[in-house]
């Protein structure tokens, strides 16, 4: 017998359906100490990708910024194609903050060139919001160091010239020095 095959070509329907979509959670950890790695985030994938796909990170901040973290933009599907791990490492700054929130969350699931693995993903559970509260006992690298320069001497009676407070860490603008 020859010729007794036939090529078919099966494409994707136009609207992905229930079916096609794969549901992406995320853990984490709820708080971190500034200037500390925090523990892990787990993201999980209802069905497995290929090893080695990239899941992209998103963020959003409510009371911290893009300052106070550096943020980890992908994290790599391990050798069981569900999970992935990440840590976020946070800034230790000068400043008394006082609680600080930032959110991770999962934008998309792709392969080395940027294309998307599946047809539809359900992220809506796929964040964590994080805490990052101050140190408890601030260190040296938390000191801020002010310097006052100023004329010597003034005659009775006569203006002096400016006196300049320079600090080693810029203050938020409208911030007060205060004199004694």
């Amino acid at each position: 017998v020859s010729n007794a095959f036939v090529d078919t070509t099966i494409s994707d329907e136009a609207a992905p359906g229930p079916e096609d979509t794969v549901t992406v959670t995320m853990t984490g950890p709820a708080n971190v100490v500034e200037g500390d790695t925090t523990t892990e985030y787990t993201v999980t994938l209802s069905d497995p990708a290929p090893v080695g796909s990239i899941v992209t990170l998103a963020y959003s901040y409510t009371t911290a910024s893009g300052d106070d973290i550096t943020e980890t933009t992908q994290a790599i599907i391990g050798a069981d194609g569900v999970t992935a791990t990440f840590t976020i490492d946070t800034v230790d700054d000068v400043y008394a903050e006082g609680d600080e929130v930032f959110r991770v969350s999962v934008s998309g699931i792709v392969d080395s060139d940027s294309n998307p693995i599946f047809e539809a993903l359900d992220v809506s559970n796929a964040f964590v919001d994080t805490t990052i509260s101050d140190e408890t006992d601030p260190g040296p690298e938390d000191t801020v160091t002010v310097t006052m320069t100023g004329p010597a001497n003034v005659v009775e009676g006569d203006t002096t010239t400016d006196y300049t407070v320079t600090l080693s860490d810029p203050a938020p603008v409208g911030s007060i020095v205060t004199l004694a």
